[in-house]
């Protein structure tokens, strides 16, 4: 891996992320609307909430035209501590597919 990136939230390491191909590895802190016909019930739950959700996502992806990948997908809640740790060389974790990331829940707010 040319570089590493340790994704952690409140201090409890999340992922590795690194891959040998040429591409781009983004960690994205992002904040999506949540249009209220397609709730979950557990978005139902916090009405606080129901709108909008925050969420760490690591992935990568290719500049040789492949589909990439990705390692987490995880919401934050107000308070929570992101970590970004960039690493040398070494062994990451294997990512999953990029529909990890598959939204299905409205367009992107940002911050």
């Amino acid at each position: 891996m040319r570089i590493r990136l340790e994704v952690l939230i409140n201090g409890e390491s999340r992922c590795i992320a690194g891959v040998e191909k040429k591409g781009d590895l983004y960690a994205t802190v992002c904040s999506r609307y949540i249009d209220p016909r397609r709730r979950t019930p557990l978005d139902k739950l916090f009405p606080d909430h129901a709108n909008e959700r925050k969420e760490l996502r690591v992935h990568w992806e290719s500049a040789d035209g492949e589909r990439g990948g990705a390692w987490l997908r995880e919401d934050l809640e107000p308070g929570d501590e992101v970590t970004i740790r960039v690493l040398g060389r070494g062994r990451s974790d294997p990512s999953g597919p990029l529909s990890l990331l598959d939204p299905d829940d409205g367009p992107e707010i940002p911050f």
